[in-house]
């Protein structure tokens, strides 16, 4: 049985990863729409890919990891056990 932190850490993981993907293709599509220099290998799905991984993913992620450990800091100090926090001692 999941606790009710276990589900909000699900739902935030799961809203991020919606919310990455939207941005990295709106991203990606945005730019291949409309060429701004003459590099070919540019304007290609895969090169775009790799450069959104490289530099905007781990922005991203911090953000992710940054989301779940408040998450996790009022859980635990507004949370009951029954909700599945931890009490204040």
């Amino acid at each position: 049985m999941k606790t009710v932190a276990t589900k909000v850490y699900l739902g935030t993981c799961l809203a991020w990863l919606a919310v990455c993907v939207s941005y990295a293709w709106l991203r990606i599509s945005v730019y291949l729409s409309a060429p701004t220099d003459g590099d070919q290998y540019a304007h290609t799905w895969s090169f775009q890919l790799l450069n959104f991984l490289i530099f905007r993913l781990p922005i991203w992620l911090l953000g992710l990891l940054a989301v779940l450990l408040v998450e996790m800091i009022v859980l635990r100090i507004f949370g009951s056990s029954k909700a599945g926090g931890v009490p204040p001692q």
